[in-house]
């Protein structure tokens, strides 16, 4: 079962990395205009993120306390995030830093890891649903 889920996560860090989302700024403009430009962004992202534990959803809420401190769930973290953009690529630095200690002190279970790779799948189709439309030409 953990090489199952090794191996999905693998596959899933090449298409992320085939797709051409190693640059940076598509990624933040892409994640940015689909949770926060579009009309249902935030639905569709609480949509992807309901999928993580509810560990992971108290982390979350922790470490982007650091810099909203009013956001007390994860709903109003994406809308604060929303609404100061460059705060939050440090917050959304500040927390994969604390996220990946945690994955490294073995403090997640297999399932915990699994339901993240879900959120992250859900996320990335957003992601790749902005990029198709920057290719037509329908955003910028």
């Amino acid at each position: 079962m953990i090489l199952k889920t090794l191996l999905f996560e693998s596959v899933l860090l090449f298409a992320v990395f085939r797709s051409g989302l190693t640059d940076q700024h598509i990624l933040e403009s892409c994640y940015y205009h689909e949770i926060c430009v579009e009309e249902d962004g935030i639905a569709k992202a609480m949509e992807c993120v309901s999928k993580i534990s509810q560990l992971d959803k108290d982390m979350v809420v922790e470490t982007f306390s650091k810099f909203f401190p009013e956001a007390t769930t994860v709903e109003l973290v994406i809308s604060d995030c929303c609404k100061d953009r460059e705060k939050s690529i440090k917050a959304v630095t500040h927390y994969y830093d604390t996220k990946i200690k945690a994955e490294v002190t073995g403090e997640r279970t297999l399932e915990d890891r699994k339901k993240m790779i879900e959120a992250r799948g859900c996320l990335m189709l957003m992601v790749e649903e902005c990029r198709t439309k920057k290719v037509m030409g329908l955003i910028d």
